[in-house]
């Protein structure tokens, strides 16, 4: 019982700090696309980083990398610099 709580804990850990992240960037990257509010280059760099980081989120989560991994900490590179 108690490894099931650990493994639902890592797995909702994971959701509140890279999914989460991920789905603000990519529908608040399309908002200000669509609105014109930023140079267009700059919300298509932060839309496009939101779909390396949902890509990294799904590699975690079915266990195709590591969580602390160099390709994890590579798939928020584009978030990080926008």
């Amino acid at each position: 019982m108690s490894r099931v709580l650990v493994s639902v804990y890592d797995r909702i850990f994971l959701l509140d700090q890279s999914f989460m992240p991920a789905l603000n960037d990519l529908l608040l990257g399309l908002l200000l696309y669509r609105l014109r509010l930023m140079p267009g280059a700059l919300t298509l760099i932060g839309i496009a980083g939101a779909f390396t980081l949902i890509a990294g989120y799904f590699a975690v989560m079915f266990c195709l990398i590591g969580q602390h991994d160099t390709l994890t900490d590579l798939s928020a590179l584009l978030v990080a610099f926008v």
